[in-house]
């Protein structure tokens, strides 16, 4: 064969095998990423999963603060309605009793 030829020929078979690894890499690069893409999203979701959490920890403690503050409204508010009746039921019933009778 014809020199020229024959070094075309190698030029040629070196291009596509050039071609053929350049193929392998970016399969391998593309895999590569997408592993790495996985486990950012799984960090991600993580992280994510954890403010979560922590958030819904602060909410029960101030839901329970919250609630606790109220019972102890809502306790003094019915104590002070207890004393009230305590103090004036006579002179409610003498009064409704006057009035009903007059």
């Amino acid at each position: 064969m014809d020199p020229v030829f024959d070094k075309l020929l190698h030029i040629e078979r070196s291009a596509e095998k050039i071609l053929k690894d350049a193929e392998k890499e970016k399969a391998s690069l593309i895999q590569q990423h997408g592993r790495e893409m996985d486990a950012l999203d799984k960090a991600c979701e993580e992280e994510t999963r954890r403010q979560i959490e922590e958030q819904h920890a602060l909410l029960k403690e101030d839901i329970a603060r919250e609630l606790s503050s109220l019972r102890e409204n809502t306790d003094k508010a019915v104590a002070a309605l207890q004393k009230s009746y305590d103090d004036n039921h006579a002179d409610w019933a003498e009064a409704i009793t006057a009035r009903i009778l007059s």
